[in-house]
């Protein structure tokens, strides 16, 4: 056939292809033995449905345009008897959409280019309103590079794990603003490093546990499910249990929590409190309880309690503690009372008191109390008043009080007084004054009885001491110190010769030589009509002075010893020895 021949033949036949193109297809409807059934048009050479509708004997539906050659849908739809429905532009070859839409049983719409029945280009819906736009896995069918909407408005764009869906970097937008960007754990989905920018424009650099998500290091609000109450936790976090370890918690009054925390109970155990009134605790605390235990508080007062502190009360219970006025108390601390019970307090006038004090009242009980004029108090005190009650008081002057004390008038109800040459006095007073005790010597001696001005005085008894044995006791009047009842004798040279002046207690006695004695007690008068007077001198009587009948006085020195006598025949005086 010549090549002019072929080509009119092959130009015929388009041209009855193009207007009797219906001569190539055939409208029918076939029913095959497995029961599927095909209706619509069919290729009359292939005897495939070309344009129509398949419906399967298990309830599938196919339709669209199929292709002449192998049958397959090529453009249409599939819908199966579980819901699932397919529709878009499908591969002549595999029948598998490659481009359109795939609606599953559970109501996931994913659009798109699709590969094998997996969409690798495009949007997912899920039933939950989850929507997923980006390039998916082929294999996992997982969005990879794109964006997740959830129903809450967040929003993730970035990269996302092939094998478990969950994103592994980008963004991550709240539903109130809050934008968390970095890297992302493959496994959980949680946030393991980056930033998080919050509404308010504020930026902290974070990091987080791959596996329980917990914050690990940056900034959070309060941690749901907890007993938190704090506004904002900056710093690192417990990766197991959330909770700030290391950082800063900032409460809603403004009280601010720096250091070390418990894990457990998120309570700072290390660090700083600063209050919103502007007072300051700092160093360990308990972790249970979350009370200062060692360490130091400044009270807004400019107080300053530095120690150990009870880990139930907070209460100071060893240290020092300085008041804003300069005082200091130092030492043991009640636990409930916070009362000194031992130790020393420092007035801002410098009087200190040392020893042991009440713990409900604060008072010393057993101590020194040192003034700064140099008195000093010291002994045993009353708890509820505080005064002395037992003890010893040196005066600035070096006076010493040293006895009892009535315990809510403080005068001195019993005094032992040491005195300069070593003597001591000791017995019940009046307005601090001994009135009757014991004195004793310091050659041993000891006189029990009535006193003045410290000095024996009135009635009592001395016993005097030989060694370590007492000898004799002697009773009697006491003068000043003196024995009152003491005997002093004299001689006197007269013109008739000796004679000689005595004195016997309350007596005296003048022996004239020649017979006459004349005899007189003081303040007396006498038989003989005598009337003896006296005057102390020295702290003994010396000096007497008799009147005789009213005719002749007689006066007697036992100092200077010398005597007068007074009469109408003139006055005579004697040298005595």
């Amino acid at each position: 056939m010549s090549q002019i021949l072929r080509v009119l033949i092959l130009v015929i036949t388009v041209m009855l292809m193009g207007a009797c193109g219906d001569l190539l297809t055939v409208e029918d409807k076939k029913i095959s033995t497995s029961g599927q059934i095909q209706e619509g048009k069919f290729n009359r050479f292939s005897g495939y449905l070309i344009s129509g509708k398949k419906i399967f004997p298990d309830g599938r539906v196919v339709e669209g345009t199929f292709d002449k050659d192998t049958g397959h849908l090529i453009k249409g739809k599939k819908i199966y008897p579980n819901g699932q429905i397919i529709k878009g532009t499908f591969d002549k070859g595999t029948s598998n959409l490659i481009e359109g839409t795939l609606i599953t049983p559970t109501g996931t719409v994913a659009e798109g280019t699709f590969y094998k029945l997996r969409l690798i280009l495009g949007k997912k819906t899920l039933p939950d309103g989850t929507i997923a736009e980006g390039t998916f896995d082929k294999d996992t069918n997982n969005l990879i590079l794109g964006k997740k909407t959830l129903p809450d408005g967040t929003v993730a764009d970035g990269m996302f794990d092939k094998d478990t869906g969950y994103q592994i970097e980008g963004t991550v937008t709240g539903p109130d603003g809050t934008v968390a960007d970095g890297r992302f754990d493959k496994d959980t989905g949680y946030q393991i490093e980056g930033t998080i920018t919050g509404p308010d424009g504020t930026v902290a650099y974070v990091r987080f546990d791959k596996d329980t998500g917990y914050l690990i290091e940056g900034v959070r609000g309060k941690l749901e499910g907890t007993d938190e109450t704090g506004l904002s936790y900056e710093g690192k976090f417990d990766k197991d249990t959330g909770r700030l370890i290391e950082g800063k918690v900032t409460f809603l009054n403004g009280e601010v929590q720096e250091g070390t925390f418990d894990r457990d109970t998120g309570i700072i155990i290390e660090g700083t409190v600063t209050g919103p009134d502007g007072g300051v605790v700092e160093g360990t605390f308990d972790k249970d309880t979350g009370n200062l235990i060692e360490g130091k508080k400044t009270l807004p007062d400019g107080t300053v309690a530095d120690g150990r502190f009870d880990k139930d009360t907070g209460i100071i219970i060893e240290g020092t503690v300085t008041g804003p006025d300069g005082g200091v108390v130092e030492g043991t601390f009640d636990k409930d009372t916070s009362n000194l019970i031992e130790g020393k307090k420092t007035l801002p006038d410098g009087t200190v008191a040392d020893g042991r004090f009440g713990k409900d009242t604060g008072y010393l009980i057993e101590g020194t109390v040192t003034s700064p004029d140099g008195g000093v108090v010291e002994g045993t005190f009353d708890k509820d008043t505080s005064n002395l009650i037992e003890g010893k008081k040196t005066l600035p002057d070096g006076e010493v009080f040293e006895g009892k004390w009535d315990k809510d008038t403080g005068v001195m109800t019993y005094r032992t007084l040491t005195l300069p040459d070593g003597a001591v006095i000791k017995g019940a007073t009046e307005g601090g004054i001994i009135k009757e005790g014991t004195y004793l010597y310091t050659n041993g001696n000891k006189y029990t009885g009535t006193f003045k001005n410290n000095l024996p005085h009135g009635t009592g008894t001395i016993n005097y001491s030989s060694g370590k044995s007492w000898s004799r006791p002697w009773s009697g009047r006491f003068m000043n110190g003196k024995r009152y009842l003491s005997r002093i004798s004299m001689k006197c040279l007269a013109e008739w010769g000796l004679f000689r002046t005595s004195i016997n207690g309350d007596t005296l006695i003048i022996d004239t030589g020649d017979g006459e004695v004349y005899k007189g007690k003081v303040g007396e008068l006498t038989f003989n009509n005598i009337i003896l007077t006296s005057v102390v001198k020295n702290g003994k009587r010396e000096q007497y002075t008799m009147d005789i009948g009213g005719f002749m006085k007689s006066f007697v020195d036992f100092e200077e010893k010398f005597m007068t006598f007074d009469s109408f025949g003139g006055k005579k005086s004697f040298q005595c020895y």
